[in-house]
């Protein structure tokens, strides 16, 4: 019964009215919470970069864990109180959610983006839409179909020319910095994939503030023996912490979930190609780097490749 409250309760707040003026006012708020959290998640590898000049990377991904347990998992309380509780076989999917899409996530995240320059972490997270696919695919949940199969070809190979532009090196840290983020575009793709059958199932809230409540535990057996406030902190790393715990690690997750009720995801799809040009631009603005011409050559192919997979055929 409570599975099926739930259903109901999320077929509730998705549900917009027939009427077209509210339907266009109601699709214009998600396509702004879309801009929103484009910069949230746009500006990311350059207040990550400004964090970790002062906290190790397994740090930052300690106190993102904890704060958005607090923030999202203390939402989800307040909105359905005990109903928020999913059942026991739901609690242990979630806690394999936890370790796939936050935990393991976040740790390969952050220790890629301090070997490698910040466009490239935006242009990797760009590729989770094609992972996806390429996951579902295998798990049988979404059909081989030409048009999306060559995309995610293209987009491949945009990646590796991506990640190899400087040649191969394993002691190249921009090559092991390109490495782990595409190990965690790959472990967050297979969180979503997996998580799928949770999301009939319970609101977006829900699931969201579960998975950061599971990973809490986590939290000393991926930070080992890196201090939670290191000696010596700049006032730099505190503003960029504080930045990374509001806007990407919360308030982007509310407004994702706020504009899918709103928008189409094809539309969701299309508003990831302006991470990677926000990124760059504020990397050129306050880290003076440069975008290479490889760089640019490489995120024109991983776009081509993302539309082909992120694009429906019309039909008649």
């Amino acid at each position: 019964m409570e599975g099926l409250r739930l259903r109901q309760l999320k077929r509730k707040e998705t549900m917009i009215e027939p009427n077209p003026d509210h339907n266009n006012a109601e699709r214009n708020r998600g396509l702004v919470a879309l801009i929103v959290v484009q910069f949230c998640f746009g500006l990311f590898p350059l207040f990550g970069k400004m964090t970790m000049e002062s906290f190790d990377p397994r740090a930052v991904a300690g106190w993102r864990m904890l704060f958005g347990a607090l923030i999202l998992g203390s939402y989800a309380f307040m909105r359905l109180g005990r109903r928020a509780i999913p059942s026991w076989p739901d609690l242990l999917r979630l806690q394999l959610c936890a370790f796939l899409g936050i935990s393991v996530n976040q740790v390969l995240y952050l220790e890629g983006l301090q070997r490698a320059p910040t466009v490239n972490a935006a242009l990797v997270m760009c590729l989770i839409p094609v992972l996806t696919l390429v996951v579902a695919i295998l798990f049988r949940q979404e059909k081989f179909e030409g048009r999306r199969v060559c995309g995610t070809m293209i987009a491949f190979a945009g990646l590796a020319y991506l990640i190899f532009q400087r040649g191969f090196s394993l002691n190249d840290e921009y090559l092991q910095g390109n490495l782990l983020m595409c190990a965690n575009a790959l472990s967050y793709s297979v969180y979503l994939v997996y998580s799928r059958p949770l999301s009939r199932r319970y609101p977006a809230y829900v699931m969201i503030g579960w998975v950061f409540l599971l990973s809490t535990w986590q939290v000393p057996l991926f930070m080992g023996n890196a201090p939670f406030v290191p000696q010596n902190v700049t006032a730099g790393s505190w503003q960029g912490l504080t930045f990374v715990l509001l806007f990407p690690t919360s308030l982007a997750y509310f407004l994702n979930v706020f504009a899918l009720a709103r928008v189409r995801a094809s539309t969701t799809a299309i508003f990831i190609f302006f991470q990677p040009i926000l990124a760059a631009i504020a990397a050129l603005i306050f880290l003076d780097e440069v975008v290479t011409q490889a760089t640019i050559i490489s995120a024109l192919i991983i776009f081509v490749g993302i539309w082909l997979v992120s694009s429906q055929r019309k039909t008649s």
